[in-house]
Parts: structure tokens; sequence; C-alpha cells
């Protein structure tokens, strides 16, 4: 079997693939819970809260690397390989080259920083356009109907094992660093690559729209669990007692956490799925402020959560109120440069911008569109 050739549309012609509204708008909630993430971490230490934290941060990440392979077979199809590693660079590369300088200029030494999941998600970009360009002309397997239950949790399995050989010798927050331009954390590398590749196999089939709702509900339901049994190791961890996980190493408790984490982080994003799919189907939601500008709020949140944090923590108030003080204005603050700044000049509005609100087509311009690309 044989990739079809790349198809390449004409500028104003519709697309083959309706847009996904409801992966917008998971995509804005996540992005919220990154803001909320890092803005807890100017209040808290990960010393302690790892068995809780991991595994969370995982799932979001892993949802976002999952969307990512999702769209990128389709979006290779439409663009070819020039046009697509183009758009990447500029997309991925000029924000990640930003921030890069930015701290150059600022510190003296450069780093993609915040910026370093852009950079990583443009490596394997790339790597997917130079495979389809160079490598043998054979594609991911269509299948009819749902997901298979049985193929996910032989990705979990798979994916959890290699992560704990990794962990053996990677501990939790050791990074690998390419010129600090290319930054991972070596212990969730094999997850994010793991989620990247499944989310290629599922854009291939079209399984977001076909994955049943009682499907994501036991998937939610059981990732859920997963977190509460973090929890309880987190209280217990506190109280003294401890042994169950491990971070990583040459030890046995590294096998179920890596197990776990895995499983979490690839249970929880296949409940959201169904969730939003099923509730946030529509362009006109409460998550289009946040999804239209979500990629730019991405860019610039962390100076202004760093900036939150230095003037509320010189406050009276208690610290879980000065949080969400600190949270609340990042995110007002980050959405309005976007939305007034990032978005409102015009090449720096095609890097930034989710999609364009102002020039949808109308029905009959879809209808002429479709006609266009079937001529």
């Amino acid at each position: 079997m044989q990739f079809p050739a790349p198809k390449v549309f004409k500028r104003g012609v519709v697309r083959e693939r309706e847009r996904l509204w409801f992966v917008d708008n998971m995509k804005a909630m996540l992005c919220l819970v990154v803001v909320a993430y890092h803005t807890g971490l100017m209040y808290t230490s990960l010393d302690k809260i790892w068995p809780v934290q991991a595994p969370i941060n995982a799932a979001v990440l892993g949802s976002f690397f999952l969307i990512a392979g999702y769209f990128t077979f389709s979006s290779y199809q439409r663009k070819g390989t020039a046009e697509y590693c183009k758009k990447r660079l500029i997309r991925l590369g000029l924000p990640s080259l930003a921030w890069y300088i930015l701290l150059l200029v600022k510190t003296g030494e450069g780093s993609v920083m915040i910026m370093w999941f852009t950079s990583l998600l443009l490596v394997l970009d790339l790597a997917y356009a130079l495979w389809r360009k160079i490598g043998p002309e054979k594609t991911i397997p269509k299948s009819k109907g749902r997901p298979n239950n049985a193929d996910i949790w032989a990705i979990i399995i798979l994916a959890g094992t290699v992560t704990a050989l990794v962990r053996m010798h990677y501990h939790l927050g050791e990074w690998f660093s390419l010129k600090r331009f290319i930054l991972v954390e070596t212990a969730h590398a094999p997850q994010f690559l793991a989620f990247f590749l499944f989310g290629l196999w599922a854009g291939r089939n079209n399984w977001m729209q076909k994955f049943s709702f009682r499907d994501s509900m036991q998937w939610l339901t059981m990732g859920m669990l997963g977190i509460v049994i973090c929890g309880v190791y987190y209280i217990l961890l506190r109280n003294g007692a401890g042994g169950w996980f491990s971070s990583g190493g040459l030890n046995r408790a590294n096998v179920p956490f890596s197990l776990l984490s895995v499983f979490v982080s690839m249970a929880i994003p296949l409940g959201l799925i169904g969730l939003f799919r099923k509730w946030s189907t529509h362009k006109q939601s409460i998550w289009r402020p946040i999804a239209k500008n979500m990629y730019g709020i991405y860019f610039v949140h962390l100076v202004i959560v760093l900036k939150a944090y230095k003037v509320f923590s010189q406050t009276p108030l208690p610290p879980v109120l000065q949080y969400f003080a600190a949270l609340i204005v990042s995110l007002v603050i980050s959405w309005a440069i976007s939305e007034f700044i990032l978005c409102r000049i015009p090449w720096v509005k095609t890097i930034f911008q989710t999609y364009n609100t102002d020039n949808a087509p109308s029905p009959s311009q879809r209808i002429q569109g479709k006609l266009q690309t079937e001529n």
C-alpha cells in the first residue's frame, strides 16, 4: 500500500476535512491548565509533589503531542513537503528562536525556555516530512470503525516499559539539551514520542470522530482513578511512608510508577476527547476567546506569570489568594497581548492566531470550494 499523493490546495479553496472545533476548545482548556500550572510552580516545590505532578503534567503535554500528531498527516497531504516544512519552520521555529534570542540578549545564554515544546514538535514534524519524502512508500494502516482499546493498551504497556528503562538512567527533572535550542525532559521523551506516533495513526483513520463516548468515559474514569492513587501516595509520602513509586533509578518502584504515569497521561486525553466532542463541538463556545489566542497566550504567559508573582508575593494576602490573583491577572494580560498586539500585526498574526474568525467562508463558498477540488 502506498501513500496517497499530497494534494496541494489552491489558496481560498476549502480543505477536505472540516475543522474540529471541539479540538480547539479542548486545547484552549489545556492552555489554561498550563498557565495555572506554571503559576502554581511559583508557590510550591516539585520535590514533594512529583507523584501527582508528573502524571498530570505528562497528561497535559501528552494531549498536545497526540493532537499535533493527529493533524500532521492531513496537513502534509494538503501542502506537500516544501510548503509543509516552510509553514512549520515559520509557525514553530520563529517563536522558539525569538525566545532564544531574547534570553541570549538578557542573560548572555540563549535558550528556548518555555518554547521547548514547539522546538521539539518542529523536530518531529520535520522528521515526519523527511520520512514521507525519502522513506518507504508504506502508509500507516487505515482501519475501519472506532479505535481498538487493545491497541491503546499495547501502546501504554510498550511506552511504559520503555519509559521505565529510560528512567533507570535519567530521573524525572533531568533534561536533554542540544545547544539549548532542543530541550526535552528525558524521562518523559518515550511518552511524548509514543503519543505523537499514536496521533499520526489516529489521524490517518479519523479516529476522533469514531471514538465512542462510552469508551472515552471509561478511559477518563480510569485516568482519574490513577490520579487518585498518585494523590494517596503523595499523602503517605508526606507522612513518612514511601517506596511504592520512584522518580527513576535501578529499583523496582520505578516500573509501577512509569507504567501508571504513562497510563494516566494516555487515559486523560482519551477521556477529554469524548467530553469535548459531545459537549463543546461549536465554534461559538465559551472557549472561543482562548482558542483563538492560545498560541499567543502560551508564547507570552511565563513572563507575565513571573511579573504577577513578584507583585502579589509582596502583598499581605494568603498564598492561596496570591496564587489565584496572579493566575487571573496573568491570563487576562496574556490574552490581551495576544488579542490586541500579536494577532493585529499582519505577519505576526499568521503565526499566532489559531484560526481566522473574520474571513470564514460562507455556505455557498464552501460548496464552490468543494466543486473546485473535485474538478
